[in-house]
């Protein structure tokens, strides 16, 4: 049995506020104020409250109520202790003594004072403040969780994101909150396969504060899953320093520089020669990019509209309702690149020698080599474009994006799922969404 590693994104469009493990850097930051110990006060115990509010309240004795207020005196007893847990391991990790005067142990590092400045200067109004009976109370806004501290549903943080950055009336790109993301690994016989997918959730954009981001890689090779975390990285950088408003030539070549940018990213720079990595000198018997990629989708909001762009079979499939019928129906809105029609035409013009899709023993897909019946040359690939696999740009496969640009109708259209073809190989864009 066979199954490959899938990663899906799947966004209600035209979306909501989003829950993004990758942060933009157009995030208002919490302005710092400089301790007696050199720490940052109200970004550490910004963080420390809010972790223990939102997640470990009950679970380490914090008394909370259903609305979420629990004292400041129970929370700042927590947080202090474990500050004061972590100045004492750095004590004895320390090989040198530090300039920083290392506190005693048992310091008071934050009083109530510190929690009102801090919840003054916090200009994302993170927390409310209340005197109550017993003293001081404090909660964090828009939804703490009080029931079940270990976990929170995405919506529920995205909708608290959505509270911190936007205010009623904004033009904003995402209407409703809903944004989810799943990803597992396959299996190869009985042995499970490493995971070399990747994804990211990106809004609002460093450089367009009204702009979406969401992006799915699927890498591939022996180094793939480093390939892809890099050519993550490089495509959410390159893509949000750019402005996403004017025509759609101007944005379809801003997508396209993007990906190829990313794709000479994997090169540039100092790397091992072939010989040394043949020689065993480092640890990987490849260099980063050569015999390794990745296919890729990414998709903008802004506007209601969607801007495309792809490499390779990740796909982006969209959910909307048929007018005459009001029945749920899907469209592809990109169309895998393997190895048909004039991509492989442009292939072969290249000198590549395309292996026929084999049936027996058992389903092998079509794969491109440099060299006819001898798969030892490589590079092997099953897609006709793709992010990095150097040893493939000679036989005409490529890392120009395919890009797309479509129109969302509020009421029609309902969400947007994109996937890897760990996704795409075992159920159909029709199962998919109908199973939504």
């Amino acid at each position: 049995m066979r199954e490959p590693a899938a990663t899906v994104l799947a966004v209600v469009a035209p979306t909501a506020a989003l829950a993004s493990e990758v942060q933009s850097e157009s995030f208002k930051s919490i302005r710092p104020t400089f301790g007696k110990h050199g720490e940052v006060h109200d970004v550490k115990l910004s963080k420390g409250l809010t972790k223990l509010l939102r997640h470990r309240a009950l679970e380490v004795g914090i008394a909370i109520d259903h609305d979420g207020w629990a004292l400041v005196s129970d929370a700042l007893r927590y947080v202090n202790s474990k500050e004061s847990e972590f100045w004492a391991s750095e004590s004895l990790r320390a090989s040198e003594p530090s300039p920083i005067s290392t506190p005693a142990s048992g310091s008071t590092f934050w009083e109530e004072n510190d929690v009102r400045e801090m919840a003054r200067l916090n200009d994302k109004k993170r927390f409310e403040l209340r005197e109550g009976p017993s003293g001081l109370q404090i909660r964090v806004t828009e939804g703490a969780m009080t029931v079940h501290p270990k976990r929170r549903p995405s919506q529920m943080r995205a909708t608290e994101m959505w509270a911190e950055y936007w205010s009623p009336g904004d033009d904003v790109a995402l209407p409703i909150e809903m944004c989810g993301m799943l990803s597992c690994h396959g299996i190869d016989g009985m042995n499970d396969k490493i995971n070399q997918d990747c994804a990211s959730v990106a809004f609002p954009l460093p450089a367009d504060a009204h702009t979406a981001l969401f992006v799915v890689l699927d890498g591939h090779g022996r180094q793939g899953t480093d390939v892809a975390g890099k050519l993550l990285a490089e495509l959410n950088e390159r893509i949000g320093c750019k402005g996403w408003g004017g025509s759609e030539r101007r944005l379809s070549r801003q997508l396209v520089e993007a990906f190829e940018g990313a794709h000479r990213s994997l090169f540039e720079g100092p790397r091992a020669t072939p010989t040394e990595a043949a020689g065993g000198e480092a640890k990987c018997h490849e260099l980063h990019g050569i015999e390794s990629g990745a296919c890729a989708v990414a998709v903008l909001f802004r506007n209601r509209r969607l801007l495309l762009a792809h490499v390779g079979d990740c796909r982006a499939v969209l959910g909307f309702l048929q007018e005459e019928s009001g029945c749920l129906c899907e469209l592809d809105l990109t169309k895998d690149h393997k190895l048909v029609d004039e991509e492989a035409e442009r292939v072969r013009r290249c000198g590549g020698w395309i292996r026929p899709m084999r049936e027996a023993p058992y389903f092998q897909p079509p794969r491109v080599y440099a060299k006819q019946d001898d798969p030892s040359a490589g590079p092997g690939l099953t897609m006709s474009r793709s992010l990095g696999d150097l040893d493939a740009d000679p036989i005409g496969i490529i890392s120009t994006p395919e890009t797309s640009f479509r129109p969302l109708v509020p009421g029609r259209d309902l969400f947007v799922i994109l996937a890897s073809d760990g996704l795409w190989e075992f159920l159909s864009s029709a199962t998919v969404v109908q199973a939504s």
